[in-house]
């Protein structure tokens, strides 16, 4: 059924911000982006992994990531067969030489209590690239 059900799973408002986000990151890309709203930044980072990282998957994740995405990572998605290396994700050689073929994610989000410049998140070419990117931020904008 067309429209909107339950206000906590969608609604009118959550679907503007979702859209005028996406028209912000969509700005000179070649296709319209897609974006979706979460509560909280886990809610944002969990709800990326369970959608591109399933039973077999590899992920590479930086060694300074925040505590929450350690422990969800380390301790919840391993329980469903989800592998993680975390490394120093500002070392290009160190983020390549854990690459797999079972890798889908390299999450380069750093934690706020250490250094938040890394070159990776601009500069790391994937194989992806070509076949399309996921990006996801749990906050559209840097703060100083």
């Amino acid at each position: 059924m067309p429209g909107y059900t339950y206000s906590r799973i969608d609604n009118p408002t959550v679907d503007a911000f979702a859209r005028a986000v996406a028209a912000l990151e969509g700005v000179n890309l070649p296709r319209w982006p897609a974006a979706q709203a979460f509560a909280s930044g886990m809610a944002a980072i969990s709800g990326v992994f369970w959608t591109f990282a399933r039973t077999g998957a590899h992920v590479v994740a930086s060694a300074a990531v925040y505590g929450g995405t350690y422990g969800f990572l380390r301790n919840v998605a391993s329980r469903f067969g989800v592998e993680t290396d975390f490394v120093d994700i500002t070392d290009l050689d160190q983020v390549q030489a854990a690459i797999r073929p079972s890798t889908r994610i390299v999450y380069a989000r750093r934690s706020r209590t250490r250094p938040r410049r890394s070159p990776i998140c601009a500069s790391w070419p994937t194989s992806r690239t070509k076949t399309g990117r996921c990006s996801s931020s749990t906050r559209p904008w840097p703060r100083r």
